[in-house]
């Protein structure tokens, strides 16, 4: 057992600080998930340096309702009392942006060596994010790239930045994807791609992060009431398709069974991941609450047909916005001749147990698109 490991024992042992002698570099770490990520961190006796941008603060109608300097004043009060309540040297401010390599890299320098003070960063949050909400033709390569450049390529510039300090005692990254990793929805393909892409980058460095130790997952929330969470229902106010917040409110979370997602439940569910509370395996990714759950459920039933066609009811059924996902349900058992015939397979395709069990419902399956799903009754 090295020294590191043999201090984290007795400190832990000391304290009762599950977190006891961690370091945590939080990006996103000024506001909404990320801060309050930060502060369970904190509590339960890990240091954290909180990484991010002190933005203005603007109403709908993007006017400063709160200039820069006032908002970095009373982050810096919270932080001094961050320090006054969990000791001083356990917090840090790093205002970075997470697309600019070289700050990222003397960033991680500085938890490491000024923090942390042994040179080490056990955990890696990147959960900077921003949303550009417009349809695809309202989209410009300046948004798609501001939101790509945040949301995805900035997780992999964290990551970078940070794996030199975490290679030799391993630890554990999680980024932050969404609901919308694991479905599409109108006005977002910017952020949708970066959702979607987030889960593939878990996945595929967790792979490459075992060999040092180092666990990776995803964590996928639905709408929280946060800034990031509110922008969109302030768009669609302002672009007149909801009269007042109340309408917008239920648009936005009447698809996850009208509650919003709990901050507590969120900030728990990071806390006990990389306290070790919660096992799960390395490049897992994990939908919090039923209310994440309820919404992707929906989201796949919403688009159960990927053309106009004719729907378990004998009506003609159009597919919505969010096209390309076909769902095996019971209900289109009565449909399952059409749905086969679709898919181009043979009457002896048709007839193999595999694509009976799938139109029996005997179990539900989202499947990009037609051709994937002829592959997977198929059997290949």
């Amino acid at each position: 057992m090295n020294d590191h490991a043999q201090a984290y024992i007795k400190g832990w042992e000391t304290t009762g600080k599950s977190m006891y002698g961690k370091t945590a570099v939080i990006t996103g770490g000024t506001d909404g998930i990320g801060l309050a990520v930060g502060e369970e961190l904190l509590n339960r006796g890990a240091k954290v340096m909180f990484l991010g941008l002190i933005l203005p603060e603007k109403n709908k109608d993007g006017k400063v309702t709160k200039p820069q300097w006032t908002v970095r004043k009373e982050f810096n009060e919270k932080l001094k009392g961050f320090e006054n309540k969990y000791g001083a040297g356990h917090v840090m401010l790093s205002e970075t942006d997470v697309t600019k390599t070289v700050d990222l890299e003397t960033a991680m320098q500085r938890a490491a060596h000024d923090l942390d003070g042994t040179g080490k960063i056990d955990f890696l949050l990147n959960n900077a994010g921003i949303q550009r909400q417009a349809p695809i033709d309202k989209q410009t390569p300046e948004t798609w790239n501001a939101v790509i450049g945040i949301n995805l390529t900035g997780k992999f510039n964290s990551t970078y930045a940070a794996l030199p300090f975490m290679k030799e005692h391993g630890g554990h990254i999680i980024n932050t994807s969404s609901v919308h990793g694991h479905v599409g929805s109108d006005e977002r393909a910017p952020y949708c791609a970066a959702m979607h892409g987030t889960i593939g980058f878990t996945k595929s460095i967790a792979a490459d992060c075992s060999q040092w130790g180092i666990k990776v997952n995803s964590i996928s929330p639905a709408f929280i009431e946060t800034e990031l969470g509110l922008n969109p229902l302030r768009a669609r106010i302002a672009s007149g398709k909801a009269k007042d917040m109340a309408e917008a409110t239920e648009w936005r979370i009447g698809k996850q069974g009208g509650n919003w997602l709990q901050m507590p439940d969120v900030v728990k569910e990071y806390a006990d991941l990389l306290d070790g509370t919660k096992k799960i395996a390395s490049g897992a990714d994990i939908l919090v609450g039923k209310e994440s759950e309820i919404y992707v459920d929906n989201a796949h039933k919403d688009t159960a047909w990927t053309k106009t066609g004719v729907g378990p009811d004998g009506k003609p059924v159009t597919s919505p916005a969010s096209v390309g996902i076909v769902i095996f349900e019971p209900a289109l058992k009565a449909e399952y001749q059409g749905v086969t015939n679709k898919l181009g397979l043979s009457a002896e395709e048709a007839a193999k147990p595999a694509t009976v069990a799938l139109t029996d419902g005997a179990e539900k399956f989202g499947v990009l698109d037609r051709i994937h799903a002829a592959n997977l009754v198929r059997g290949t």
